[in-house]
């Protein structure tokens, strides 16, 4: 799959403005949007000093100041976590006419990171998302003036593209929705149509890394990326040049594009490229702060090779809050192997059951095997504990109707 999520975590497209006040204060909401988003993308991120620009701007009314303030709330970074803050600020965003507050609850809802997981509300939150995109990316100039700018051009492509269950998905409308969005200047829109381009197979290769360049260089740290990755391997019919790739993927993570990040720490710990520990970890430590799992999970294995099991519990943990399954279950691990102090099987249950809400099936059988209560609806949990006693889990045979005793 080529197409990227225009995302880090869950955090959706960002917005820029030109012309905007530059010192943040009360009653400049763009200005403090900008301050906010200046600091995320320091060097370390400063998470707290962002989130309060974001608020100042959110609470006078720059709705994407909310859904930036709402994933540091979501995800416990730099702020306390606050998922059922989170949903009031995604709730706010949408209502407001802003449909990336609207995609946001409805990934809450569905992933239940907000509590109980809601199927029938994260479908209703798809589809409101799905109608203020279209009604945005239909609206003539000038859009910047609109709640969603341009970028609900390069959003609607993305519900177009994925579904997610509210829609079937539509690839040529979403291809559409892209290149109107990268028509009219917004660079995240030009690298998925780029993306969805080399996807489907178009013969023209060199116009799709074209675009990928100019996207790069308009801003578009998932457009750094995607170029660095074919260029990393060499793919569709383009040279290999892991030296440019490395070169790209830095960018990409400079630009506060945290799956570049990522990408980053594993090529240069992974050895496609020039081996480099240090800057490894200081990519993981950059993505995992800017809410990619990945980063954080990588660091939690490092630590817990290296036996610092508190720093490991400390990323396992984030990356969980972000939204990782595994990460909940190797703080679980944690706990239920005493690596944290004394074997704590209460707390790692905590985390077990958390993890197996989440769909990881070894926390669902270490719950299983513990006699604990599995947090699955009746469908899933039958499906789980029917696949379970076919790889011979002993306790799930057992409650499985006609199943092995």
């Amino acid at each position: 799959m080529w197409t990227l999520l225009l995302a880090a975590g869950c955090g959706w497209l960002g917005a820029r403005f030109a012309g905007a006040p530059t010192v943040c204060a009360p009653g400049a909401p763009d200005a403090c949007l900008h301050a906010g988003e200046a600091l995320l993308r320091a060097s370390p991120p400063d998470l707290a000093g962002a989130a309060s620009r974001f608020e100042q701007a959110c609470t006078d009314g720059q709705l994407r100041a909310c859904t930036s303030l709402g994933v540091q709330v979501q995800d416990g970074r730099g702020v306390p976590r606050d998922p059922d803050r989170a949903a009031a600020l995604y709730e706010q965003a949408c209502a407001g006419g802003l449909g990336v507050g609207c995609l946001n609850l409805a990934w809450l809802h569905q992933t239940g990171n907000a509590g109980v997981a809601d199927d029938e509300a994260a479908t209703e939150d798809y589809g409101r998302a799905l109608d203020r995109f279209r009604a945005s990316c239909a609206r003539p100039e000038p859009w910047r003036e609109q709640p969603g700018g341009p970028t609900d051009c390069a959003n609607l492509g993305l519900v177009l593209e994925a579904g997610f269950g509210v829609t079937l998905p539509d690839p040529q409308g979403a291809h559409e929705a892209y290149a109107l969005g990268c028509e009219h200047g917004e660079a995240d829109a030009c690298t998925n149509l780029a993306l969805n381009a080399l996807e489907r197979g178009d013969p023209d290769v060199g116009a799709a890394v074209d675009r990928l360049t100019g996207a790069c260089r308009d801003g578009s740290g998932a457009g750094c990326a995607a170029l660095g990755q074919v260029l990393l391997r060499g793919q569709v019919g383009i040279p290999a040049d892991p030296e440019r790739a490395v070169g790209l993927l830095t960018e990409a993570c400079d630009l506060a594009y945290a799956q570049g990040c990522t990408a980053l720490a594993q090529v240069l710990g992974q050895g496609e490229a020039p081996a480099d520990p240090d800057r490894a970890r200081a990519a993981a430590a950059r993505a995992c702060a800017l809410g990619d799992s990945t980063g954080c999970m990588v660091l939690g294995y490092q630590a817990a090779e290296a036996r610092a099991f508190d720093r490991a519990a400390e990323r396992f943990t984030a990356a969980c809050h972000i939204g990782a399954a595994d990460g909940c279950a190797m703080v679980g691990a944690l706990h239920e192997r005493g690596d944290l102090g004394a074997p704590d099987p209460a707390a790692a249950a905590v985390w077990y059951t958390e993890a197996c809400r989440r769909n990881d099936p070894g926390a669902c059988v270490e719950l299983l095997r513990a006699g604990r209560p599995l947090p699955l609806n009746s469908g899933a949990l039958d499906t789980f504990l029917e696949e379970a006693c076919s790889h011979d889990v002993a306790e799930a045979c057992s409650v499985v109707p006609g199943g092995a005793p």
